[in-house]
């Protein structure tokens, strides 16, 4: 089971094209989504009852995180919160993410056995790598690593046509997750700083182009198995055709 997720917003396409873009991130995953969004497929606005029953929906016992658009939006999932009961309501965030960006972020975490505040923490720094590419003097926070001294490094070279944009990034932060492992990535050509591997936000602050070489670094056993399992994903092109 994984930490379900509620799309609130005035507009139910909006929310409909949100939510696949973010099933293209996870294929198939099996994170729970559901949407709350418009009075009807095309009036706009935002209904607490609505948000109840999403929330019912994507709850599977292991806690739902309900990201908003604007205005309205926040105050309907604030009402719906105290509509709840209070053991769902323990089990519930109100993450204040930007809606897109914030739910691929958060689907991927899910996706990877996140828990719901984790989830949260992901999303909220969604921004961090479009801040990070269009204003070159802003830094993204990084969290505190403590890490042990014994670790391995590999290295792989983007061959992905726009480089280790959205999708295969995720695959890529998708395969870390599996493992379970401590793991940073850095990009060698740029000489960046490390960032967590397992995070899709600081992951795209690397700003992996085609033909950048990347460096992985993992602690513990089974170090050199995973940084095999990385190398090989990045030499299928992370499972995509040129084009994607």
């Amino acid at each position: 089971m994984t930490v379900g997720l509620v799309v609130v917003s005035h507009s139910r396409a909006l929310a409909n094209a949100a939510v696949s873009l973010a099933q293209e991130m996870i294929h198939g995953a099996g994170v729970p989504i559901a949407v709350a969004a418009g009075l009807d497929g095309t009036t706009f606005g935002t209904d607490a009852t609505a948000i109840v029953e999403a929330i019912g929906a994507a709850d599977q016992g292991q806690g739902v995180v309900v990201l908003m658009d604007l205005g309205s939006a926040v105050l309907s999932a604030e009402l719906a919160l105290e509509l709840v009961e209070d053991d769902v309501r323990d089990r519930v965030v109100l993450c204040p993410a930007p809606l897109v960006e914030g739910l691929v972020v958060a689907a991927v975490a899910s996706a990877g056995g996140a828990d719901a505040h984790r989830v949260a923490d992901e999303a909220c720094a969604a921004l961090a790598a479009k801040i990070s590419q269009l204003q070159p003097h802003a830094r993204a926070v990084l969290p505190e690593r403590e890490c042990g001294t014994e670790y391995l490094t590999g290295r792989f070279v983007l061959a992905t046509a726009h480089g280790l944009h959205a999708r295969p990034a995720a695959r890529l932060v998708g395969e870390i997750a599996r493992h379970d492992m401590r793991a940073e990535l850095r990009n060698a050509t740029k000489d960046s700083a490390w960032v967590p591997a397992d995070s899709l936000t600081q992951v795209l602050t690397l700003d992996g182009r085609h033909g950048d070489e990347m460096e992985l670094k993992v602690w513990g056993p089974g170090a050199a198995e995973l940084i095999g399992d990385v190398v090989r994903l990045a030499g299928s092109d992370f499972g995509y055709s040129p084009s994607s």
